[in-house]
C-alpha cells in the first residue's frame, strides 16, 4: 500500500510540475545568447534546453543516449566523428534504432541510441539534416551527463580536452571526490543510485537539470548554480 500510495503521489507531483513548466516556458523571455549554439549532450537534456528555449535544433544529437565514456571519445575530435555517413541498425530485443558513427583512423565505431523513435531512415535522414546545420564552430557546447559512473580520471580527461569552446559536466551529488571546480556540478537530487536529470523537482516545474543558470552559461566562461 505504502509503495501504491508513493507511486500515486508521484503521479500527481508530476501533472503539477508539468503544468507549471508549460507556464513557465510560455512566460520566460527569448534569450538572445543561447542562438545559433550547438549541443553536444550525451543524453536527453541537451535536446530539451533547444526545446525549452524555442531554439531550431542545431545539433544532431537531439532525443538521444550514448554513454559518458562514448561521448568523451566523440568530443575529442567531433567533427571527424561527424564527417562520415552513419549507419543505422536494430540491436536484438531493442525497439529503438541505434545510429553507429565511424571516423578516419579509428578503430573503433560509437553506437547513439535513439530511445524515442521507431524508425531507421528518420533517424538517419535527422541526423543527417542537423549535421549540416552546425555554423559556428565558436559556438558548440558540451554537456557531459555522468549517466554510466565515470571515474575521476575520465572526467579529468574529458575537462582537459583541447579546443572545446565551452564544456559541463552533471555529476551525482554524491560524488565527494571530485575537485570543487565550476564545470563540474554535483546535481542535487541526483544520486549515484538515481541518476534522473530529467525528473522534475518536486511540484516546482523545474527539472534535475536546471540546477544550472543555463542562460549564464552560455553568455559567461563558466556555469554558475541557481
Amino acid at each position: 500500500q505504502e509503495s501504491m500510495f508513493k507511486t500515486a503521489l508521484k503521479k500527481i507531483t508530476n501533472r503539477i510540475s508539468s503544468a507549471r513548466e508549460k507556464i513557465r516556458i510560455s512566460r520566460q523571455k527569448y534569450f538572445s545568447e543561447l542562438e545559433g549554439w550547438t549541443i553536444f549532450c550525451n543524453n536527453c537534456v541537451g535536446g530539451m534546453l533547444y526545446h525549452e528555449y524555442g531554439l531550431r535544433f542545431t545539433s544532431p544529437l537531439i532525443n538521444c543516449w550514448m554513454s559518458a565514456s562514448d561521448f568523451i571519445e566523440f568530443s575529442r575530435d567531433y567533427e571527424a566523428w561527424l564527417r562520415k555517413t552513419p549507419e543505422v541498425y536494430f540491436s536484438d530485443g531493442e525497439a529503438a534504432p541505434v545510429l553507429s558513427i565511424s571516423a578516419d583512423g579509428k578503430n573503433r565505431s560509437i553506437p547513439i541510441h535513439f530511445i524515442h523513435d521507431r524508425d531507421a531512415k528518420t533517424v538517419l535522414d535527422n541526423w543527417m539534416r542537423r549535421r549540416a546545420r552546425i555554423a559556428n564552430r565558436d559556438k558548440t557546447a558540451f554537456i557531459l551527463c555522468d549517466n554510466t559512473g565515470l571515474s575521476k580520471s575520465e572526467i579529468e580527461e574529458f575537462l582537459a580536452i583541447p579546443g572545446l569552446k565551452k564544456r559541463i559536466v552533471l555529476v551525482p551529488c554524491d560524488r565527494d571526490e571530485l575537485p570543487d571546480v565550476p564545470s563540474i556540478v554535483r546535481v542535487p537530487g541526483c544520486s549515484k543510485d538515481h541518476f534522473e536529470l530529467t525528473a522534475f523537482r518536486g511540484c516546482s516545474g523545474f527539472r534535475m537539470y536546471h540546477c544550472v543558470d543555463w542562460r549564464n552559461f552560455f553568455a559567461q566562461s563558466a556555469a554558475q548554480k541557481q
